[in-house]
């Protein structure tokens, strides 16, 4: 009715959360929102993303990283991301997370 024409909604079921990047993503900024630590957060994540049975995962936040006065970027990564080719599939998600020191943005 808003838009005046004819919509068509497709709900696809994710069967598991850690297998797409953008939910990760959303886990590790719900984490840091409620002001959990951003490497406990990182280490937590990666072990749960590994064992869901994907090949590889890297994380990268950077921002203001436990209420440090100079922003920072930490990375973190596990098993192998092929970005060079083409033979497996690359998913990739941000999101920010809004803490009370800053803006802290995950990749």
């Amino acid at each position: 009715d808003l838009t005046g024409r004819r919509t068509e909604v497709k709900i696809i079921e994710i069967n598991n959360p850690f297998r797409t990047s953008f939910l990760v993503a959303e886990d590790i900024e719900q984490q840091l929102a409620k002001r959990g630590s951003f490497r406990r957060a990182i280490k937590k994540t990666l072990d749960q993303v590994m064992e869901s049975g994907v090949h590889g995962v890297k994380v990268q936040l950077s921002g203001r990283l436990g209420g440090a006065e100079m922003s920072r970027c930490e990375k973190a990564s596990r098993g192998s991301i092929p970005l060079s080719t083409l033979q497996r599939h690359v998913d990739y998600g941000f999101t920010i997370s809004k803490t009370t020191m800053g803006v802290i943005g995950v990749k």
